[in-house]
């Protein structure tokens, strides 16, 4: 797995365990002579304040959204899988290819370096053959 992909499967982990269910606390509003006051404890006098616990459709749909984010996060995780496979078969045609090309133009060259030095060899033969001509051309002209 590549940082990105640690990192996003990271905070998705923080983000699903931020949601679970915490527990609450019932807090108490006291009313002394006009004045209001909050306590975890209750005073003599206190009304208690609507505690802060979920209800069971509550309850209900955090599971329901914690199970969709983890289904979510197995989906992404099996996407860039599948991505990542994908992108090394490219890696590895392209480098299949570059090295075929490679091999093309090398051969190509080898075969222009081999008619290259033919020519060569045919014009050097052919000169060889014209300076004996014109030799054996002046030793029959030269007066004895």
């Amino acid at each position: 797995m590549n940082l990105s992909t640690r990192f996003t499967c990271l905070a998705m982990l923080l983000a699903a365990l931020s949601m679970s269910a915490t527990q609450a606390q019932t807090a108490f509003r006291c009313d002394n002579n006009g004045q209001t006051t909050y306590s975890e404890k209750p005073c003599p006098a206190g009304k208690a304040v609507v505690g802060t616990q979920d209800s069971a459709e509550q309850k209900a749909a955090a599971k329901d959204a914690n199970a969709q984010m983890r289904k979510d996060n197995a989906d992404i995780s099996k996407r860039l899988s599948d991505r990542e496979k994908l992108e090394a078969q490219e890696r590895a045609a392209a480098r299949k290819a570059a090295l075929q090309k490679s091999d093309a133009g090398k051969k190509a060259k080898a075969s222009a370096k081999a008619k290259s030095a033919a020519k060569n060899a045919k014009a050097t033969k052919q000169t060889k053959a014209k300076k004996k001509k014109s030799s054996s051309a002046a030793v029959i002209a030269s007066p004895k």
